[in-house]
Order: structure tokens, then sequence, then C-alpha cells
């Protein structure tokens, strides 16, 4: 009875190492969701539901990025839009923001605030998104100094390969889409640095600086992420992509109806 409990509490110090291998099941897993380039259906219908709701939407009255507002904070506007540096229209959509504590990598609490937005670039054709930006912008302070810190998911061709919409019940799409190119990125400035990456209202810009400490591609074969961190990053991009999509139904559906109640309004000849 002793051994077997010991054989489950300390089956490292037993045995002298964990698994170190893979099983000739495990590599070919490995290798088709590489090969298919964590191609994924969920992620290719929240494509095409936030493309056709950026439409709809970023052509309406709301918020200019960098505007002010001096009744509340501009920088916590849900919903803005903006122009790029290479003068593409984007619609900016604040996915979360707060201050917090950590003690990662320090012997003492480092208090920081951040800003989560999400930047989607509508194409020009009316038919689906350019580029998806998330991003995490974070701003620690240790009692003696600021540290800016950004880190992004970009996906540089969010489409609907499977063209979900189009799919009657039960079928199969034909392909999906390959999400390879997805980049992440992270830079971290001294805020003695002077920030020229910044909009007007404190957010940075989906762009920038110019030059990122880290870049790295989802799927790059001749740099290659381990497949564990790849299938983590799949997972955290799909659930961002879901928070944003939540956001977009609740500015869509408060346009929708706003609408009617101006329909309503316009043909009411009551006497």
């Amino acid at each position: 009875m002793l051994r077997i409990l010991l054989l489950l509490i300390f089956p490292v110090a037993i045995f002298g190492q964990t698994k170190t291998y893979l099983t000739a099941v495990e590599r070919e897993q490995i290798q088709k969701e590489r090969s298919s380039g964590f191609a994924d259906l969920d992620i290719d219908m929240l494509h095409g539901e936030i493309s056709w709701k950026t439409h709809a939407v970023i052509n309406r009255n709301l918020p200019k990025v960098g505007d002010s507002f001096p009744q509340y904070d501009p920088a916590s506007n849900i919903f803005a839009t903006g122009i790029d540096s290479r003068g593409k229209k984007y619609l900016r959509v604040l996915l979360r923001e707060g201050s917090n504590w950590s003690m990662k990598l320090t012997t003492h609490p480092v208090h920081y605030i951040f800003r989560a937005h999400c930047f989607l670039f509508p194409s020009e054709d009316g038919k689906k998104l350019d580029k998806i930006v998330i991003q995490f912008y974070r701003l620690n302070y240790n009692g003696n100094s600021y540290q800016r810190e950004i880190r992004r998911m970009i996906h540089p061709e969010p489409l609907d390969q499977a063209m979900y919409g189009s799919l009657t019940p039960g079928s199969v799409p034909a392909s999906l889409l390959n999400n390879s190119k997805l980049i992440i990125e992270s830079v971290a400035r001294p805020s003695g640095e002077k920030a020229t990456y910044m909009e007007k209202d404190g957010i940075p810009f989906p762009e920038g600086p110019e030059k990122m400490d880290q870049i790295f591609v989802l799927n790059d074969e001749k740099n290659p992420i381990p497949f564990d961190k790849q299938v983590k990053i799949k997972g955290k991009y799909k659930s961002l992509l879901e928070l944003v999509n939540r956001r977009l139904t609740l500015l869509y559906r408060d346009e929708a109806v706003t609408k009617l109640i101006d329909i309503e309004n316009a043909v009411d000849f009551s006497f």
C-alpha cells in the first residue's frame, strides 16, 4: 500500500524523469494541427460575424479617437473610430480596463494599470476585414519609475474561409482558414522615453514603436514555437474574438433598437 502511495505522490523521484517522448498518435496529431495552420471552424465563424458587424456600425456617429470629451474619460469609450498611419480607418473596441498588483519577477508588489483594446480594419469593398489587432497596454509603477508595456496579437488575414454564414445545417465547409500568420509581439519602454506611439487619449496606436522587443509568428517553420504554446495562443486568440464579438453585438443591437424607435416616432401621427 505504501509503495502505491509513493508511486502516486513521487513519480519523478521514483522513476527519475517524467515522460519526455511523444507517441506516434501524439506526433501525428501535432503534425496535423501544424499542417492545417491551426485551422478552426469557430475562428472562421467569429471572423465572419465580427466582419459584418464592423461594416454595419463603423460609419455610424461614433466618437473619434483622440477627441476630447469633458464629461468623461475619452479612453473609457467602448467604441471609437480612428485612422492609422497608412490612412486606413479602423474601429477601436475597449475589451477591458482596470488595475492590479503583480509579484512576477520582483521581490515586492508592483502596481499596474491596464487597458485592452481590439482594432478592426474593414476592407474598402465592405466584404471582409483587412486586419485584426488585439492590444494589451500596461503601465507599471514600482514606486520610483514607470514602464510602458504593449503586447499585441495581429491577424493579417482574418477571413471567414469556411463561409460559415452560407453553410446549410449539417453541411461541412470545403476549407478552413490557415492561421499560421498570426503574429504575437511585445515591447517595454521606460517612462522617460518620449512615447511617439500614443494617441491623444493615452492609448497606443495599433502599430509601433518601430522596434519591438519580441516578435513571434504562430506557425513559423524557421523559428518554431513549442506546440503547447501554439495551442495556448490559438485558444487565447479565439476567446478574445468571442469577447470582441459580444461587444459588437451590444452596439449593433443598440443601433438597431434606436433605428426602430426613430422609425416609430417618424410614423406617429397620433392626435
